[in-house]
């Protein structure tokens, strides 16, 4: 692998003085991909310049689309936007959008730790050599730390002949030696970033200097690493899920900033290379309508070429509605815990104690302490609100020197409250959840002893404060535990349904371990090689590992078939056997928190039955949503196209009902297992007055693999019925007596 070189390698766009402040980078649709031998960018700049003219249309063009779609990105002033929008052939003009990133022993809580690349009875056998072996993955993210051992290339064989992606020179990236036969397409897109940002100390180049980008893609395919560990924490052998898959990397995000121009292009580009997996660990703030988002329209294309979408559920939890990447053609990942923690836990004076979490490797040395709260050690012109959050240079050093200080978690980072609190020479700190945050507890290293304890926890704290007039505690060292804690429960940050957007489409899809999950990263500020980091960005790419290793076994799956099998074999229930929760409310976890539930990669490689979808079909879900929110229509295609009873074939089932209405759907299901067998359907919903659930017929026979069967359901609720209840949460479930059980998650939303 090439060492470090230092960066000299930056390009900043001038654009000239028609491009202000007020314009911004627009994505105009032309239509479905052109005929190889166009020059598309030729036809795209003859288009731009009949409003902008030659040279400002030269300066203002960001990319041209033809792999993804027929069209391009510019800068475009506002008052310019009309008059494209009304050229010849331009059916839809976009404004980009920039979304934000999403930020070893989880493979094992999945059941991966002895996964192969075929299937014996009805169980994934997986050797070192053949995880998804030559299934190509494209991340779109922060770039890749190419010298990380996780992307050692020592067991593969030669690149896929069918390889059409590359890798770019810089002058810190090497084409030869940075890329191997791990990593075998890097390129950076930033054109339309520059348009928003004009950072001139931006590395352009695939190189990572973030983090994230090596994080995720070593988490969806990275090799194995013995003796992984962070500072001694989560000591093990790290792995990717589909370790044997191929990487290529598209650096689309900067400063935690990913433009939607910047995007497109890189799935363009992925789907000339040959890339079969997106995997995009970033999302926007919530739910935005298919049609109004450049990156659900763009990953449409995507998938009508066969490219299976996995995207993240999002950060904005735990409020409802948060959830983002909707889209029914994506996989859209919840973040969850698994059974290890980094226990650092806080033992009161009173002896009572309570279960934290960091990796701090500062330890105090044995005997209680003085413990105060945050507002009562603060400077004198700092509010008691704001020197609870803990910001560096609200704590007087004074009061505070040798004492534990109890901070709340808002305000900013717990890596921040680390540093206050050293600034303050506090002993240690206890960073307490709102009741918002719940029980999710995150694993940081503060650079002092400290923990961060959940949200009754810090009540009780609080209250033994309060109690006593001299409150003492101690924070025992950060260890490494899997001591079988009740697991998965799902993460306060995840974004929770319901997709507001399009009801009917039950998002998100499936949940994946994204709590404190160990990974490779950057070294370019010369950190550590591996850390702990939690979000849906990491929970995305557990997901993208087991789609790789579904395409390799099973090849001829369609995106759609892939992603019915995750949907319909996710687990409901916990390790110790009682339905997952959710951390913020401690209830049972809904199809709002969870889709299907938390992902069973064995039993997903041998499903039954898939609610399969084709090109079309997806394509048709977009037309009705277009007709439905009166956007333009993007083709005659679509506008001759009956779209009004149209229903996608989603594996989860979500309807909405008024007293004295009625409600009816219509699924197909199609064999992908050997031999005969009768299904029977079995609906289990808590019993609700006056609602009745229909399924016709109620058994449906397969012969033989692909064969297909229909179904209908109708959901009734009588005239009079009154409830506070907006949502009733259950499931549909076709089984077998071969022991095959396909469950679609089922939402009724009862309304007034």
């Amino acid at each position: 692998m090439a060492s470090f070189r230092t960066v000299a390698f930056f390009f900043v766009l001038h654009f000239t003085a028609f491009i202000d402040a007020t314009s911004k980078s627009y994505i105009v649709y032309l239509g479905g991909p052109l005929e190889e031998g166009y020059n598309v960018a030729y036809l795209h700049h003859q288009k731009l310049s009949t409003v902008l003219g030659h040279e400002l249309a030269k300066e203002a063009m960001l990319y041209s689309y033809k792999h993804l779609f027929n069209g391009f990105s510019a800068v475009i002033p506002p008052d310019k936007v009309e008059n494209i929008s009304k050229l010849p052939g331009v059916k839809m003009v976009l404004e980009d959008k920039v979304y934000r990133l999403q930020t070893t022993n989880s493979w094992q809580f999945l059941g991966l730790q002895n996964m192969n690349g075929t299937v014996a009875n009805g169980k994934i056998q997986q050797t070192r050599n053949n995880g998804g072996q030559d299934v190509v993955i494209g991340m779109l993210d922060t770039g890749i730390w190419p010298e990380s051992a996780s992307f050692d290339d020592s067991s593969y064989g030669p690149v896929p002949e069918n390889w059409n992606g590359s890798c770019v020179n810089t002058t810190d990236f090497s084409s030869t030696s940075d890329c191997n036969r791990k990593i075998i397409g890097a390129r950076f897109y930033f054109q339309a970033a520059n348009a928003t940002q004009q950072d001139e100390s931006i590395l352009l180049s695939p190189r990572d200097t973030e983090g994230h980008g090596t994080h995720t893609a070593s988490t969806a395919a990275g090799s194995f690493v013995r003796d992984a560990n962070y500072r001694g924490f989560a000591r093990g052998t790290a792995r990717g899920g589909a370790y044997g898959a191929r990487l290529s990397i598209y650096k689309t995000c900067w400063n935690n900033l990913c433009s939607n121009a910047d995007i497109l292009a890189a799935l363009d580009d992925g789907i000339g290379d040959g890339v079969q997996v997106f995997s995009i660990s970033l999302s926007g703030e919530g739910a935005i309508p298919e049609t109004k988002d450049p990156l659900a329209f763009g990953t449409l294309y995507a998938a009508m070429h066969g490219i299976s979408i996995v995207a993240a559920a999002g950060n904005y939890g735990p409020k409802y509605a948060t959830v983002s990447n909707i889209a029914p053609w994506m996989i859209t990942v919840a973040a969850t815990t698994t059974d290890r923690a980094f226990a650092s836990n806080v033992i009161l004076g009173d002896l009572s104690s309570f279960m934290g979490e960091s990796l701090s490797e500062a330890a105090l040395q044995s005997g209680f302490y003085p413990l105060v709260a945050a507002s009562d050690v603060s400077l004198a012109n700092i509010s008691s609100d704001l020197s609870m959050m803990c910001i560096p240079g609200a704590l007087d050093p004074q009061k505070s020197q040798g004492k534990i200080v109890l901070c709340s978690d808002s305000g900013v980072s717990l890596v921040v409250k680390g540093v206050a609190g050293a600034l303050a020479k506090a002993a240690g700190l206890i960073i307490y959840n709102s009741e918002m945050q719940g029980e999710t507890l995150e694993a940081v290293n503060y650079g002092l002893p400290a923990a961060n304890v959940g949200y009754k926890a810090g009540q009780a704290i609080v209250a033994y404060m309060q109690s006593t007039g001299n409150p003492t505690a101690y924070i025992t060292r950060s260890v490494t535990s899997t001591s079988g804690r009740p697991a998965p429960e799902v993460a306060a940050f995840s974004g929770r349904g319901p997709n507001l957007v399009s009801p009917e489409i039950v998002k998100p899809d499936i949940a994946a371990p994204g709590v404190s999950i160990l990974a490779a990263y950057s070294e370019f500020h010369k950190t550590d090689s591996y850390v702990v980091i939690s979000g849906t960005s990491m929970s995305c790419p557990h997901v993208t590992g087991i789609v790789a290793l579904l395409k390799s076994l099973h090849p001829n799956w369609s995106p759609a078939a892939i992603q019915s099998a995750i949907i319909t074999t996710g687990k409901t229930t916990n390790n110790v056997g009682v339905s997952i929760k959710d951390q913020t409310s401690e209830n049972d976890a809904t199809p709002f928190d969870i889709g299907g539930g938390e992902i069973d990669p064995q039993a997903a490689a041998d499903p039954g039955l898939v609610y399969d979808a084709t090109p079309g079909d997806y394509f048709l879900f977009y037309c009705q949503k277009l007709k439905l929110q009166k956007a333009p229509v993007l083709d005659a295609d679509c506008r001759d196209t009956e779209t009004e009873s149209f229903q996608l074939n989603y594996p989860s089932i979500s309807v909405s009902l008024k007293p004295g209405t009625a409600a009816k759907i219509t699924r197909r299901l199609k064999s992908v297992m050997e031999g005969t067998s009768t299904f029977h359907a079995s609906v289990r919903l808590p019993t609700v007055a006056s609602l009745t659930v229909s399924v016709r017929p109620s058994a449906l026979n397969f012969t033989q693999q692909g064969d297909e069967a229909s179904y209908k359901m109708e959901f009734s609720l009588v005239e009079g019925f009154s409830t506070k209840q907006a949502y009733v949460y259950g499931s549909l479930t076709w089984s077998d007596d071969r022991g095959y059980r396909v469950r679609s998650p089922m939402v009724i939303k009862l309304e007034a």
